[in-house]
């Protein structure tokens, strides 16, 4: 987890995850960078298919949409967001 992370210790252990076992891999990149790393992958398939927008999917695609946009408002990525 990042230095200051919110993490409540009953979630953690309800949902099983253990943020600091050594077997999760977990890359060292900022946010910024991760996501526009995410949006050129997803962009360059997006042209590939000749399509002008990608569709986010999900098991709860608002509550991931919201948390996604949230980042991307930390993050200063908006102009390369392709989700909508």
């Amino acid at each position: 987890p990042f230095e200051g992370a919110n993490l409540d210790r009953r979630s953690l252990d309800f949902i099983g995850i253990d943020p600091f076992n050594p077997m999760r891999i977990a890359m060292a990149e900022d946010e910024r960078t991760a996501l526009r790393r995410i949006f050129k992958s997803v962009n360059e398939v997006r042209k590939q298919q000749h399509c002008t927008h990608a569709v986010l999917v999900g098991h709860n695609a608002h509550f991931d949409l919201g948390f996604l946009q949230a980042a991307i408002a930390r993050s200063g990525t908006k102009n390369q967001n392709p989700f909508h």
